[in-house]
């Protein structure tokens, strides 16, 4: 079974008008920029991914959002019904570009405290092997649990390889190849703006995407463009392009299954009706017999 794990932690601040994204996987500050004038377009630039083709698979997501055993310091997920439809519409654009639709299940609740912090909590960098242990919980559901084709993302407090971050971070680690993440959303990020446009949800969604690709066998590439480039901060608009090997690898994921056909859906409607009808006509028939 592979056990590669990227890490992958973006680090924003939108305090003093200042954007910071910092790589922690390679301990590089990349860049920082002022949003005013012209010298960093950031805020008015959407997610630029290829077109769309025709969406004939689908991963399904089950999110499971972690509190403490008591129930409190329960994880941010996506922020208010708002933010989180635009988060998962961003997402779907994303994968569209390689024909892969992304369905979510209702959000699982899960309290447990090591998941949530680790052993350690607000005491340094949590280790990576805890994400091994997060994903082998599977969530509350046992029925899930069996699923070998759900992608199990977790959204906690601190990230396995990562340290307590602030209100407007966001970080992310993903099993390669396998179905379980770890997400941190800082509190305030959903729904934050930068000059009139929700830059925050945005970036969640980018980065969302991006560990999904991690479960979908695509590793981190040198590319400005790529989804797969972990360092947003060099370039003014968040690039998530995939290239056509990229495509074809996510698409051989087993976690991407096939859509049917329409042809095939009405078939089978079809067929179900027909055996309906049939049943029902046995059932008039014996009651009329039997009277």
């Amino acid at each position: 079974m592979k056990r590669n794990i990227f890490t992958d932690v973006p680090f924003l601040r939108f305090g003093d008008r200042i954007v910071m994204i910092i790589d922690l996987h390679r301990a590089l500050q990349v860049t920082a920029f002022l949003l005013i004038g012209f010298s960093f377009n950031f805020a008015h630039a959407f997610i630029a991914t290829n077109p769309s083709l025709p969406v004939t698979k689908r991963l399904t997501i089950q999110p499971i959002v972690v509190a403490n055993n008591d129930g409190l310091s329960q994880s941010t997920f996506m922020g208010d019904p708002s933010d989180e439809i635009e988060i998962r519409n961003w997402v779907s654009s994303i994968w569209s570009q390689a024909g892969i639709g992304v369905s979510w299940l209702a959000p699982e609740f899960l309290n447990d405290t090591f998941i949530n912090y680790g052993d350690s909590p607000f005491n340094g960098v949590r280790p990576v092997s805890d994400l091994d242990v997060i994903v082998a919980s599977a969530g509350s559901d046992p029925a899930n649990a069996m699923d070998s084709h759900l992608l199990r993302m977790f959204f906690v407090q601190i990230v396995p390889g990562q340290e307590s971050l602030s209100s407007y971070s966001i970080a992310g680690r993903a099993q390669v190849d396998e179905s379980g993440s770890a997400m941190f959303v800082g509190a305030d990020l959903p729904g934050a703006q930068s000059m009139g446009e929700s830059l925050g949800n945005q970036i969640i969604a980018r980065v969302i995407a991006h560990e999904i690709g991690h479960n979908l066998d695509l590793p981190h590439v040198n590319s400005a463009e790529n989804l797969m480039r972990i360092d947003l901060g060099e370039f003014p608009t968040l690039n998530a392009r995939l290239s056509s090997q990229q495509v074809t690898t996510a698409r051989q994921s087993r976690f991407a299954t096939a859509i049917p056909e329409p042809n095939v859906i009405s078939a089978v409607f079809a067929a179900t009706g027909c055996l309906i009808a049939r049943h029902r006509r046995r059932v008039r028939s014996n009651y009329r017999i039997n009277r």
